[in-house]
């Protein structure tokens, strides 16, 4: 669960106390560094995250924090000296070793020298679209994360548990995309939900989304490629990458990055061997991805979104579909 800015911090000093703690292990030590990285990145720096955390941390744009960068560097000096992770690059050949403290240098002069940009929900550009919905509709788009908001502080939807959708601005000028406000919902007197319906069919109509098919006897599958970051937002709007006949039984979807929809439409029986095709796809898509979403699988039904849980077992996929699923599609026995 994933809170507003001022719990970041939080977060970000239990890691660091415990990597220091004197029997802090190797990956309390490692989830120490991961601190320091996002410490560096609150500060404006150029941060090594992954891309969850990176999400993470930009959705929620934090406040950056003196007292935090002083202690960070302080835990940073003391993981080199005398940590479990210190012996064991003391342990590594010379090259490894001068390859790990090179790594460690470049890290503590990025979160020294990190400055922080002006926060830009406060450009006047996007200021403004807090005054008038007009002008800012055109700019919603629909990202798709794999983490619930539990506050509020951007525009966001929870589609599923462990799934949101945030509503951001986008193609403004120069801008990096960036979290619609609440605040904006709100004089505007719109719900997140409302927003994020429209935000789906915006993304949809300037994405260049690009659909590829895969035919197999009997059914097939899709594979949606978007031209942004934002494509994978469709997912609780799967309808709209259909361009005709709909889905009343509803879609198999899956998001394994950023930019992919992979979906089938479900017409009858033969979507348990759709699932498996799917699963096959989703798990080499997401394994090859740089912004990783989720190799879960999901049924699309009249707008809401239920997970299929799934198994790997000696290279064979079992689908393990809830029993609402399972009762629903014996209409096809």
């Amino acid at each position: 669960m994933i809170g507003d800015g001022t719990e970041v911090a939080g977060h970000i000093r239990a890691a660091l106390d415990a990597a220091i703690a004197p029997d802090a292990t190797i990956a309390q030590c490692q989830a120490g560094v991961l601190a320091v990285e996002c410490v560096t990145y609150l500060h404006g720096g150029d941060a090594d995250l992954e891309p969850l955390v990176h999400a993470w941390m930009r959705e929620l744009h934090p406040q950056p924090d003196e007292a935090l960068r002083a202690t960070a560097l302080d835990v940073l000096a003391k993981l080199r000296a005398s940590s479990a992770l210190a012996t064991h690059w003391r342990g590594e050949e010379a090259e490894r070793q001068a390859a790990w403290d090179a790594s460690l240098d470049g890290l503590r002069d990025r979160l020294t020298t990190a400055k922080r940009k002006p926060d830009p929900r406060t450009d006047p550009r996007i200021v403004a679209f807090g005054k008038s919905f007009k002008a800012a509709q055109d700019h919603l788009r629909v990202a798709l994360v794999a983490y619930e908001l539990t506050d509020e502080p951007s525009v966001h939807v929870r589609v599923a548990p462990g799934l949101s959708i945030v509503v951001h601005y986008a193609d403004v000028d120069d801008l990096e995309p960036i979290a619609v406000p609440i605040e904006h919902a709100r004089s505007w007197n719109r719900t997140a939900s409302e927003l994020a319906k429209l935000a789906a069919k915006r993304t949809r109509e300037v994405s260049d989304v690009r659909t590829h098919i895969l035919e197999h006897e009997g059914f097939e599958i899709n594979l949606a490629f978007g031209n942004t970051s934002f494509t994978a937002g469709l997912l609780p709007y799967a309808n709209l990458l259909l361009a005709e006949g709909g889905a009343p039984h509803g879609m198999l979807v899956a998001a394994p990055n950023a930019g992919t929809v992979v979906y089938h439409r479900i017409l009858d029986g033969k979507w348990n061997e759709a699932s498996v095709e799917i699963v096959e796809h989703v798990e080499e898509l997401y394994a090859s991805s740089a912004q990783k979403i989720s190799p879960q699988l999901w049924w699309w039904h009249k707008g809401k979104v239920i997970e299929l849980p799934y198994a790997v077992i000696g290279g064979n996929v079992i689908i393990k579909p809830i029993d609402a699923f399972v009762n629903y599609m014996k209409k096809f026995d």
